[in-house]
């Protein structure tokens, strides 16, 4: 892939979407759903009914099973399928600090 640098930002990657929504969240909830029972524990339908239970927001919110926050996020991309560029801002110590994802 080539890296690009756009006003401090640099694009380390892109992300492909094929079902409308884009998840950021720690994967070892979700690689390891058996060990760590979460919302994602669930079927692909019965996910897709947790985000589209949310429809006037384009951020959905996921939860622990025992109901506190920080589970992940999902969120539809303006753009809907598509590939879009992930850029990163990164401190002087070189650690990344700021991650963007361009839906435009």
């Amino acid at each position: 892939m080539k890296t690009m640098t756009l006003s401090g930002l640099e694009q380390v990657a892109a992300i492909g979407v094929d079902s409308g929504l884009i998840m950021i969240a720690d994967p070892c909830y979700h690689v390891h759903a058996d060990e760590f029972p979460t919302c994602l524990g669930r079927s692909w339908g019965e996910f897709i009914d947790t985000v589209h239970d949310n429809e006037k927001d384009e951020v959905t919110r996921l939860w622990f099973n025992k109901g506190h926050d920080g589970l992940g996020a999902v969120i539809r991309p303006a753009g809907g399928d598509g590939t879009y560029p992930v850029y990163v801002e990164r401190n002087s110590e070189g650690e990344v600090r700021r991650v963007i994802i361009d839906f435009d």
